[in-house]
């Protein structure tokens, strides 16, 4: 490429990782958040409103994605529900500060669990432990379906609740960031599914952050040049940086 600056766009919600422009500038590539997604309340809210205010009819809780423990936490302040008696709750690295101050029990699958999908670790965690159902899936309304078909191939009842809803950009949006990135940062496997449909001769580098994202962008034939193995701003600059000499 040319000797201007190698440009990196960020696919992420609005206001996500704060910090990471300017550590990419740092390294003298051009920084832009141009968001594909954005968050709204589940189509009806009192359907996770009233699951935790039930919590005695779960033996475990399960929460895998950020956003559904922010509207799980939200739910029980708005509601005041004592969790003194909850179930254990199965939950993801990057969910356990927000749930741990919340829940008496909590538990993670292992951190060297490999590239493998999330919800496949956290399944295979639960059953080795014994896990019993029926289990609560609070989650968001585009969800992958590895964790909730393992466990109820097992056995297990799962009650899946919609926390969260995502809402994607169009495909001319898509085909912007597409022609306008030498780099793109993608946290979501619908963002990766809607930038993978795009038809180009060549694409820009791929970043994924999380290994369920990074899935989904090979599954959908746009193989990641880079994975950042947690959304915090450490680990998505270094996956960046990696890349930039090749750009350079």
């Amino acid at each position: 490429m040319s000797s201007s600056r190698t440009r990196v766009i960020f696919t992420g919600a609005a206001g996500a990782l704060t910090g990471l422009g300017a550590a990419v500038e740092a390294e003298g590539a051009q920084f832009t958040e141009w968001p594909l997604l954005t968050f709204a309340r589940a189509g009806d809210p009192t359907l996770l409103e009233d699951a935790f205010g039930r919590l005695d009819r779960y033996a475990a809780v399960c929460i895998t994605s950020p956003r559904a423990a922010e509207a799980v936490a939200r739910v029980v302040a708005q509601h005041d529900i004592d969790l003194t008696f909850a179930p254990v709750v199965w939950t993801s690295p990057a969910c356990e500060a927000l749930l741990r101050p919340l829940f008496p029990r909590i538990e993670v699958p292992p951190r060297d669990r490999g590239a493998g999908s999330l919800g496949v670790a956290l399944a295979d965690t639960m059953l080795a432990h014994d896990a019993q159902s029926p289990v609560l899936f609070p989650c968001g309304d585009l969800h992958r379906e590895e964790l909730v078909t393992r466990l109820r191939a097992a056995g297990r009842v799962v009650e899946v609740v919609e926390a969260y809803r995502t809402i994607l950009a169009g495909s001319s949006h898509a085909e912007a960031v597409m022609a306008a990135a030498d780099v793109v940062v993608v946290t979501s496997p619908g963002v990766a599914r809607l930038l993978a449909a795009v038809e180009r001769r060549e694409r820009p580098a791929l970043v994924a952050i999380g290994p369920t994202t990074a899935d989904e962008a090979h599954h959908h034939g746009w193989r990641p040049d880079a994975v950042a193995a947690t959304p915090a701003v450490p680990a998505v600059a270094a996956a960046i940086h990696s890349l930039l000499p090749s750009y350079s």
